[in-house]
């Protein structure tokens, strides 16, 4: 009564993104372009597998084409099982979800982009985690950061840049509970007794997120693109530390940002201003006073981009 299967996988890969997940399953099998995508999970929540995950392929082509690096495996399957003590993880080609994504059809009118979150999140890995690794964990952020601000980037793409912008808003005010009530540290960093207290959601997930859309803002879309692309390409199957992408940027773009760096991913804290403003009804004119109030350390201020808009009161800017 045994059966054996066989698993063969040609390219490097680290163990810890090893999965064999055993069981009695409902499977249901798709596709995207000649890649097999399949869904499993215990068979009495067959049903619930298509309406969660069944936009898998259409976020394959979304971030083959993001990054301009097809999805790289010759397989991608999502496992949804009970008691995961994550919400998800990017095993290789094969990524472990909690049950928990799994919606009913009341849930799914209600929360219809819940799951869609956890799978873009997940497979976003695919890439930023599993083709490419970090070689220690105090560079996570390359896997978590990328993974979250894909969360928000397809949140862009399939809901609108108002929709974009407010899950950047709620992102925003956990890191700031986070290290207001806390602690403060910095994305990069090896003081930490176990790898799960750098996995940590308001600095590793959110901080980093937020901060490679910042990325985005200061290379512009086609060089962060452009980067990104050169990041893979040149790292692909190979682990990586923070400065493999400084590399990458100033390949790509021809721009040093060692200094972003040094500030956001190097660095603690985030900028805090007290700024006045004053309208001069006699000259027509707007006069705006910003002073930061908290530097990076004793000697620097932060350096960084401000767009003042300057409302009318019919409303144009």
């Amino acid at each position: 009564g045994w059966s054996t299967y066989s698993w063969k996988f040609n390219a490097a890969n680290s163990p810890y993104l090893n999965s064999f997940a055993i069981g009695d399953w409902a499977v249901v099998k798709d596709k995207w372009k000649h890649v097999s995508v399949e869904y499993y999970s215990e068979k009495k929540d067959a049903e619930k597998l298509k309406r969660s995950f069944g936009k898998t392929p259409q976020m394959m082509e979304f971030m083959s084409n993001y990054l301009r690096y097809p999805y790289p495996f010759k397989k991608y399957a999502q496992v949804a099982t009970a008691d995961f003590i994550y919400g998800g993880m990017e095993h290789t080609t094969c990524t472990t979800q909690t049950d928990w994504a799994l919606q009913d059809e009341i849930a799914n009118k209600e929360t219809p982009s819940r799951p869609n979150i956890l799978a873009i999140h997940e497979l976003t890995h695919q890439w930023f985690g599993d083709l490419i690794t970090v070689d220690d964990w105090s560079h996570l952020w390359l896997h978590e950061g990328f993974a979250t601000y894909f969360e928000h980037a397809w949140t862009e793409h399939e809901r609108g840049n108002d929709e974009y912008d407010y899950v950047r808003y709620i992102d925003i005010i956990e890191y700031f509970d986070e290290d207001k009530n806390h602690y403060r540290r910095p994305i990069v960093t090896n003081l930490y007794q176990d790898h799960g207290d750098i996995a940590d959601a308001g600095h590793a997930y959110n901080k980093s997120g937020l901060g490679i859309g910042l990325l985005r803002d200061v290379l512009g879309d086609e060089g962060f693109r452009d980067s990104l692309a050169h990041f893979i390409q040149h790292n692909a199957y190979r682990t990586v530390q923070t400065d493999d992408l400084i590399y990458s940027i100033r390949e790509a773009t021809g721009k040093n940002l060692t200094q972003f760096f040094d500030q956001w991913v190097y660095g603690t804290g985030y900028p805090e201003l007290k700024v006045s403003v004053h309208y001069d009804s006699k000259k027509k004119m707007v006069n705006v006073r910003a002073i930061q109030t908290a530097r990076m350390d004793e000697k620097s201020l932060w350096n960084f981009p401000v767009t003042i808009a300057v409302t009318q009161p019919n409303g144009k800017e």
